[in-house]
């Protein structure tokens, strides 16, 4: 009776069993019988219970029955999937549309990622993320050949990027947003398709992964993390996003986990250093342009914080709406950094006293940038002695000021560093950040005695130039010519805009504002000037206020980039450094001296050049001495000026 009993259970679940192995209409005969005692013999009896361990159990059994043929072998291998997928496919619809119903995909690629969705209970497409994709790879590693891993795993892609573009389409304006999350990040399966599809043909998936789920600083995740969003959005040559930028911040980010950085805005010199020895150590050939990566991310937070933060480490100039007599844009101050001074407690009184001149008084930045570095010379040689600024004493600073004094430096920048110093210190002191400083400033001032140099360019050499000009590029002909023609200083020459010329009917003026002087200038300049450049600037179609000379970008000509170019095209004309060396501010000297020498007035050549002082404009008037000795011979040489002359004429 029991083992009746016992029959009629076998039979009801192996009728169960059967019917649902009918959904598959795929597989029958031999074959579907074959799968059916297999699975019978395991116990099984629903194919809901297949898993991976019973999968493997059947593989294992197909590779070592030796009544099937290799043939055979490798049609039976992947059957089991097949039945658990028809079995399993009305419960999952989504699999149905995206999978099984795709006509792009093949249909034994497919049919296994369907069954492994299926298992895992994946009943929508939002549930794929990376963590499932390496569960795949895994799996594929097992159940098919190593060169179709990847072919297979691009269709789990597939439909991950299919529904993604199917969301966007539906929600424009709603979908595709990205937002922070403490989890990881798979840059393939960006909510934006069309970012997400341009990672599809990456080889390297594992480049694409930023991990916000690992145990490290807040602060720093969501610093990587706006930094990356602001490189998905803005930089859209994907070459240059994933060389430049993405890859070099994947290496930052495993370096700021590893090295413990709470807060990159706070990144210092040392830290930076030892970044860059890191990537020495990985045997990178791209360190300078990887290293790159540490000023965007300090750059855009700095820029893009809601309020100003003060308390980073590198200031960047381009947050800060100056007045235009502030700044000279040929030689931007681009930033200011901290990171070079270890002390904390120095670095805090740095920022403080920069903070000062920057926000609060009027000083050009130029100048703000000469007190910058003598302040930080200082706080080194503090850092050096073991001296601290807030405790420091007139002994302290008595000693600094025998250290600069020792250096080799004209007195005119000794006499420059020390007022910056002590105007720092009078500032902390006012502030009660460091006790009272009892010494004279002016004590320790030194005398500035002015020493000539002849600077102004051989009338040979500006012939040999002149000849060869036409080799030049028309900007850096043109450029050339308001150095010679107008002696400009080579900030001006680079920042001159549409409307600085003016023909009043009889002369040629030339318009200017002066940054080093903090005032304007108006000059005549030769015909022939104001002709090529009214021509070059509708050439160009140049407005009034657009810069004439300027990058792609529309900004001025950097003073840098102006003189390496004019010396490079002179090479290329023949004539070397040896033989020339260009100077833009020599051709200033040489203005001066010709207007001198052809007996135009001090007072007239100071108001060309526009300087404040007549003892200024004779600083550029060269060989001085040697004109006076030849005015002495002229005048000697006429009788009527010699003394035996004069003498004679007083007795009569």
């Amino acid at each position: 009776m029991e083992a009746l009993k016992s029959n009629e259970f076998f039979v009801d679940h192996f009728n169960h069993l059967s019917e649902q192995m009918d959904l598959c209409k795929t597989v029958t005969g031999k074959h579907r019988k074959y799968v059916e005692n297999f699975l019978l013999e395991q116990g099984i009896q629903d194919i809901g219970e297949i898993d991976d361990f019973v999968k493997k159990e059947y593989r294992n059994k197909i590779i070592n029955d030796a009544n099937l043929s290799d043939r055979q072998k490798v049609y039976y291998k992947n059957t089991l999937e097949l039945f658990q997928l028809y079995y399993l496919l009305p419960f999952y619809p989504f699999i149905k549309k995206y999978v099984i119903d795709n006509e792009y995909f093949q249909r034994t690629p497919k049919n296994k990622l369907a069954a492994f969705l299926m298992e895992r209970d994946i009943d929508a497409p939002e549930k794929i993320d990376y963590d499932l994709r390496k569960q795949y790879q895994k799996y594929l590693k097992n159940t098919v050949a190593k060169s179709k891993i990847l072919e297979y795993l691009k269709v789990l892609d597939q439909v991950k990027l299919n529904f993604i573009k199917k969301e966007k389409e539906e929600n424009l304006f709603e979908y595709g947003i990205l937002t922070y999350k403490n989890e990881k990040l798979f840059l393939l399966y960006h909510p934006d398709y069309e970012i997400a599809k341009t990672f599809y043909y990456i080889r390297d998936k594992e480049e694409l992964l930023f991990d916000f789920s690992i145990n490290t600083s807040a602060v720093m995740k969501r610093q990587i993390f706006k930094m990356l969003n602001h490189i998905l959005l803005e930089i859209t040559d994907w070459h240059e996003r994933r060389q430049r930028f993405l890859i070099p911040l994947k290496k930052f980010y495993q370096f700021c986990r590893t090295a413990k950085i709470a807060d990159i805005e706070q990144i210092t010199k040392t830290e930076i250093d030892q970044y860059k020895m890191s990537l020495r150590k990985e045997g990178k050939i791209r360190i300078d342009a990887d290293i790159q990566i540490v000023d965007h991310i300090r750059k855009y937070l700095f820029l893009n914080a809601k309020e100003t933060n003060w308390d980073a480490n590198a200031w960047y100039m381009e947050r800060f709406h100056f007045a235009f007599d502030r700044m000279n844009p040929s030689n931007p101050v681009v930033k200011i950094e901290f990171n070079l001074i270890e002390n904390e407690e120095h670095r805090a009184f740095f920022k403080e006293y920069m903070r000062y001149l920057i926000g609060i008084t009027q000083e050009a930045l130029q100048n703000i940038r000469c007190q910058y570095y003598s302040i930080l010379d200082f706080l080194k040689y503090c850092e050096s002695y073991k001296i601290k600024i807030s405790y420091i004493t007139n002994k302290n600073v008595k000693m600094y000021i025998s250290y600069l004094d020792k250096k080799d430096v004209i007195p005119a920048t000794y006499n420059r560093t020390l007022i910056a110093v002590f105007s720092f210190l009078k500032y902390m002191e006012s502030r009660k950040r460091i006790p009272k400083i009892e010494i004279s400033l002016e004590y320790y001032l030194k005398k500035e005695l002015y020493s000539h140099h002849d600077r102004s360019v051989s009338l040979e050499d500006q012939i040999k130039i002149l000849t060869k000009l036409s080799l030049f590029p028309m900007h850096l002909r043109l450029m050339y010519l308001h150095l010679w023609c107008i002696g400009l200083r080579v900030n001006e020459v680079c920042t001159i805009t549409a409307d600085a010329y003016e023909w009043d009917g009889e002369t040629a003026w030339f318009r200017i504002y002066q940054n080093k002087m903090k005032a304007e200038k108006k000059v005549p300049i030769p015909r022939a000037l104001y002709i090529l450049m009214d021509q070059y600037i509708r050439q160009m179609e140049r407005k009034e206020k657009d810069y004439v000379f300027q990058t792609k970008n529309g900004n001025p000509y950097k003073t840098a980039t102006l003189v390496c170019q004019m010396q490079r095209y002179l090479d290329k004309a023949g004539i070397s450094k040896e033989e020339f060396h260009f100077k833009s501010h020599d051709f200033r000297h040489t203005m001066a001296t010709s207007f001198y020498v052809n007996g135009t007035s001090i007072q007239a050549i100071r108001d060309y050049l526009g300087h404040k002082t007549e003892e200024m404009t004779k600083a550029y008037i060269d060989y001085i001495p040697q004109q006076i000795r030849e005015k002495n011979k002229l005048y000697f040489a006429d009788q009527r000026n010699e003394l035996s002359y004069l003498e004679r004429g007083d007795k009569r």
